[in-house]
């Protein structure tokens, strides 16, 4: 299970656009996405973001499939945390997994009243059962915030197994950095942020919606905007791109159920009739399907740079091996 890491080192630098004037850092491996936490992520990432624009567009097959998948993932990540004794990431990924099984068992029930009619519906009891989950997922971070991590009460890790959570490393502007050591340190924080804005959403609750909503979306600018800064972050901000666009698919999906309770129902994403054309939540899946295409883009990019031996790793693994 260990994560195979390169001794290729690679320098962060800053740049204007850095991200995109220069070629990924590291090649692409299909491999990397079990056995590595960054590309283990990535999987999930995708088949969530999946699992949203099948449910947005009533797609009960993809739907379920990519949820599950999503969900298995989330384990992985757990088993990875586990394997690497990095406690404080597994606390993390016990609240995303209470999160993401929430999230399924919300979508599940809507999906399932939509494909079989004639069944019981379920959508209201899973609701209420979402609501629970994502309050306990919510009480697990913050019990880390405001007790076990202003006591360190977990045992530290060394430099080496906290780098492979980072495997990716960013430069901090000052202000950030000051604060947060790492850009790792933000993102943890992040899920306690969206979580608190799924749980507000899944209660109906406007102003913690509202509240929780800022925070969300300012990380998720910070994530892309520093990112975009960096030598050889390509992959990378790219896939706080799709974060941004799949953050502004929730906001509109959200408003429509939340202001606007009539507005909510699923529609086929190419269907242009009056009627879904008068729905958030039909343009929320758009928003979606373009952050799809985003992650399609990515490795139309990533690949070829890879076969090519073009990617920085493979380069200086190059020269590396014509100097000695």
């Amino acid at each position: 299970m260990g994560g195979v890491r390169s001794s290729i080192v690679i320098k962060n630098e800053f740049q204007f656009l850095g991200a995109f004037r220069t070629v990924p850092a590291r090649p692409w491996n299909p491999l990397d996405y079990f056995r590595t936490v960054r590309g283990a992520e990535y999987l999930q990432l995708y088949c969530w973001m999946l699992k949203d624009f099948a449910w947005t567009c009533d797609y009960y097959y993809m739907g379920m499939i990519c949820g599950a998948f999503a969900l298995f993932m989330t384990v992985w990540l757990n088993a990875l945390a586990i394997y690497y004794k990095h406690w404080v990431e597994l606390w993390h990924y016990i609240a995303t997994f209470l999160w993401i099984w929430g999230n399924f068992w919300w979508a599940y029930s809507e999906l399932h009243d939509h494909q079989f009619p004639n069944e019981k519906p379920i959508y209201d009891e899973h609701t209420e059962d979402t609501s629970w989950i994502l309050t306990a997922g919510m009480c697990w971070l913050g019990l880390y915030y405001f007790v076990v991590y202003p006591l360190k009460l977990l045992p530290p890790v060394s430099e080496e197994v906290d780098d492979i959570f980072d495997e990716c490393p960013v430069v901090l502007p000052t202000a950030l950095s000051s604060v947060f050591p790492k850009l790792r340190n933000i993102e943890n924080l992040h899920i306690l942020c969206w979580l608190g804005k799924d749980t507000a959403w899944a209660f109906l609750i406007k102003p913690f919606w509202i509240v929780f909503l800022i925070p969300t979306v300012v990380l998720s600018f910070i994530f892309f905007v520093v990112t975009s800064f960096q030598k050889h972050r390509f992959v990378s901000n790219m896939h706080y791109m799709m974060q941004c666009l799949w953050i502004a698919a929730n906001i509109l999906w959200a408003y429509g159920e939340i202001w606007e309770l009539d507005d909510d129902l699923p529609w086929n994403i190419f269907n242009f009739s009056y009627e879904p054309t008068h729905t958030m939540r039909y343009y929320s899946s758009w928003v979606l399907f373009v952050s799809l295409l985003v992650a399609i883009l990515i490795y139309l990019i990533w690949i070829p740079l890879t076969i090519l031996g073009m990617t920085t790793e493979q380069r200086e693994a190059k020269e590396s091996k014509h100097s000695s």
